[in-house]
This record gives C-alpha cells, structure tokens and sequence, in this order.
C-alpha cells in the first residue's frame, strides 16, 4: 500500500520537477552534431542540394523562463552540385559540377522559449572558410575567407538534456571573388566556363545535442 501511494505520489510531481527544471536559468553547455542540406545561389545556374554535416559544441545562457543566447563552433561540411546550360555548335547541353565548401561556424543566436522545452531561435553567423573544392580540385583561392549568413531555426530542448532543432542559415554575402569563374565539364568532356562570380549560401540543417 506504502509503495503504491508513493507511486502515485511521485506521478503527481513529475510535471512540477519537470516545470520547475524547464524554467532554470543560467549556463548549460554540449556537443552538437546534424546533417546539411546545403546549396549555393546565383545567376545564370540552378543547384541541387548536396548532403552534408556539421559537428561541433555550444553553449547557453538562460535569462529568464522565456529568454536565453546561444553561441556555437560547429564545422561545416557544404557546397552544392551546380548544374548550367550551354549553347554549342552540337545544341543545348547541360554541365554539371560539385562544390564542396568546408567552414568554421560561430553562430550568435537569441532564443525565446515559447512553450516548456519548444523554442524559436534567429541570430547571425560568421563562417570561416577552412577549405574548398570542385571536381576533385583546390578552388580555396577562388572563394572569399568569411561567409556571413542569417540563421532562423526552430527547437526543443528536452528535461533529461536532449535537444532538436531545424533551421535555415540564409547566405547574405557573396562568397566569390569578382573576377572568378568556374569550368564545368559536360559530356563527352566538354569544358566550358561558368559565371558564379555573385554566389550565396543557403544550408538547411537539423541537429541534435546534449546540453549538460
């Protein structure tokens, strides 16, 4: 009888532990790691998703039940599969060629937990680009070192520490020198240039944490 009493007992303060955990404020921190979906936006071409990840770790500052910030290093594994058009004397063929793009992240959002664990987050974010390349070549020179995007995203971060999130980082610079262009190779290994001197990042990405 003692133990079923305290049973029930203990089932009637699991939401207020769980609330009570759910309202802390201060500093919690933890590894992140997600996959991308990530692409390059321009004129005169269209891309393709490429797959990709990130990895990293991040820290949050709790105000308030409903305010926190967070920061993040998180290395990310980008790029895009670039295809365009050409007009040749043998007619209209497409070119294809696969960027990859690898950065060092440093998101700083801003979070307002909305209801219990679910939050929404926006904020800015610096890239630090650590390498580049296109069909199997170094194209490092050719791309600016910073990307600087918007991130958008939207969470929930779980009493046990788990946490979940999808968001979108909105590329808001050109990350390509001016004068550069890229040669694509299309059937038949026809090489042409392709104008990508005006490129964008944009990377959907969902990830998963552990904040201690």
């Amino acid at each position: 009888m003692k133990k079923t009493i305290l049973f029930f007992l203990l089932l009637w303060a699991v939401p207020f532990i769980s609330q009570a955990q759910s309202d802390e404020t201060g500093f919690g921190f933890g590894p992140r790691v997600g996959l991308n979906l990530s692409s390059l936006r321009g004129k005169n071409f269209s891309s393709d998703s490429r797959t990709g990840y990130h990895i990293g770790i991040f820290g949050e500052y709790r105000f308030s039940k409903v305010w926190a910030c967070e920061a993040a290093l998180l290395y990310s594994d980008q790029g895009a599969k670039l295809k365009w058009n050409d007009e040749t004397i043998l007619g209209r063929i497409e070119l294809t060629s696969e960027t990859k793009l690898h950065y060092l992240n440093v998101p700083l959002l801003a979070k307002a937990y909305v209801f219990e664990g679910l939050h929404v987050f926006a904020g800015p974010q610096i890239g630090f680009r650590v390498g580049a390349s296109a069909s199997g070549l170094d194209v490092k020179s050719l791309y600016k070192p910073v990307d600087v995007s918007i991130m958008l995203g939207l969470g929930y971060q779980f009493v046990m520490g788990l946490n979940i999130a999808v968001n979108y980082n909105i590329g808001v610079n050109n990350i390509r020198y001016a004068t550069s262009t890229q040669t694509v190779t299309g059937p038949g290994g026809y090489q042409a240039p392709m104008d990508t001197r005006t490129l964008r990042n944009g990377v959907f990405q969902v990830s998963a944490g552990w904040k201690f």
